[in-house]
């Protein structure tokens, strides 16, 4: 089965339903919003392609949810370390990082 890949290079990216694997390669801060899920179980992958993600905040990836919604209970995810990466899965209510 494919999933769609998303190339991220700019400092921010509106993650959409469609996606799937989201790959951050822009040397700086970068904030990722996530949609608001429509179905339990929907999933995004977040990862640090650049291999910078440890290097300070000025090279942090930060996750944040859409309005309300929340991260683990949090308003946001920090992504910190180099090529790491995140999985988010909506909950019904929520996001969760698996």
């Amino acid at each position: 089965m494919e999933m769609p890949i998303t190339s991220v290079t700019a400092s921010s990216y509106n993650v959409i339903l469609n996606d799937y694997y989201i790959g951050v390669n822009y040397a700086g801060a970068v904030t990722i919003t996530l949609p608001k899920a429509n179905k339990e179980g929907k999933v995004f992958i977040v990862k640090d392609e650049l291999g910078e993600a440890s290097k300070g905040t000025n090279r942090y990836i930060t996750i944040l949810p859409t309005g309300s919604d929340l991260i683990d209970g949090r308003d946001r995810a920090i992504l910190a370390y180099d090529y790491g990466s995140l999985t988010f899965v909506w909950k019904g209510n929520s996001w969760r990082v698996v």
